[in-house]
């Protein structure tokens, strides 16, 4: 899986980005969402306190913490969306293809999850 069909990705870039003041929005509300998506994932695929749950967990957390103090933005965050979804049509996927290909084969260990999302080479 290629990390950038990954929206949790995205948002850590469009986090980098307004750090950099080059995105004129907090993507604050982008960042409550995959929380609350992560919290999901992890509810229905592991032990909420295994080592790859927390891992998950507590790097969803890091852009809300981070961005804590900013406004929710959601329009521009609905259009980011919109533009990530675009994103991945024009590379033969969508949304629903990129999730369901993540909860077919959720990894156990932290070192798994890393290799799937081809953040590490394994």
């Amino acid at each position: 899986m290629e990390v950038w069909n990954i929206y949790s990705y995205w948002v850590f870039g469009m986090m980098l980005l307004w750090g950099l003041d080059i995105l004129p929005f907090s993507p604050l509300a982008s960042a409550i969402a995959t929380f609350i998506g992560s919290i999901i994932f992890v509810k229905n695929f592991y032990n909420f306190f295994s080592p790859v749950a927390m891992f998950i967990i507590g790097t969803h957390l890091v852009p809300m913490w981070i961005l804590r103090k900013t406004r929710i933005e959601i329009r521009a965050n609905l259009t980011a969306f919109v533009v990530y979804n675009l994103f991945l049509l024009s590379r033969g996927t969508n949304f629903l293809k990129v999730y369901n290909f993540i909860g077919t084969d959720p990894p156990q260990t932290i070192h798994g999850h890393l290799c799937q999302r081809e953040i590490i080479e394994c």
